[in-house]
């Protein structure tokens, strides 16, 4: 019995190819990376919200205290019933207290929920404890970015940066609470720069 012979049209694979090597997709990424073809991304800052940035709500806090401790040392210099056991003190007392434990509660919020990352090629901002979302902006998307600082800010060397995008979905994003604020913005400012050179895009 003869068998068919082979359409002339049919070419065998040749030896190595991926076909017949089995070789994983993921793998052959991998050795471009590896190669030089495909610049490998990198972190280029990580950051959080910093206790410097309530500067502010310190202040008022410290004041706060003066106030109250002032005024109750005060009364018992003054009248000789007074008692620090008594109703004046325990409401001056309790509402010093109240106060300084919802700063420190809301500055461990602000410095656990908030968490940034610039990368070379995209800034990934994380947020939220129980339930977190992440948004990611690429950085050949940004357009301006600016820091603002208020006076106290500036003696403490904390600010926020204002970035803008060309991305329709997260036109701005507001990085705030971050020490040294001038260098960060100038890494995120020379990040862009790079990436928008390297893909030939031009420079705002």
């Amino acid at each position: 019995m003869n068998t068919p012979d082979k359409p002339a049209n049919l070419k065998e694979s040749p030896a190595g190819s991926s076909s017949d090597s089995g070789q994983n997709p993921l793998s052959e990424k991998l050795e471009e990376v590896q190669s030089g073809e495909h610049e490998p991304e990198s972190t280029l800052w990580i950051g959080r919200y910093s206790a410097r940035a309530m500067v502010g709500l310190w202040f008022l806090g410290i004041v706060e205290a003066i106030i109250i401790l002032g005024g109750l040392i005060y009364l018992s210099t003054v009248y000789d019933d007074f008692s620090w056991s008594g109703w004046p003190a325990i409401i001056g007392l309790s509402l010093l207290g109240i106060s300084w434990i919802y700063l420190l509660v809301l500055l461990a919020y602000r410095v656990l929920a908030f968490e940034y990352e610039l990368t070379s090629q995209r800034l990934i901002h994380r947020r939220g404890i129980v339930f977190r979302k992440t948004e990611r902006i690429e950085i050949i998307d940004m357009r301006d970015l600016s820091v603002s600082q208020n006076l106290l800010e500036r003696m403490v060397n904390v600010g926020n940066i204002k970035l803008e995008s060309s991305d329709s979905s997260d036109p701005e994003l507001l990085v705030f609470g971050i020490h040294d604020c001038e260098e960060v913005a100038d890494i995120f400012d020379k990040a862009r720069i790079k990436e928008r050179r390297k893909r030939g895009i031009q420079i705002r």
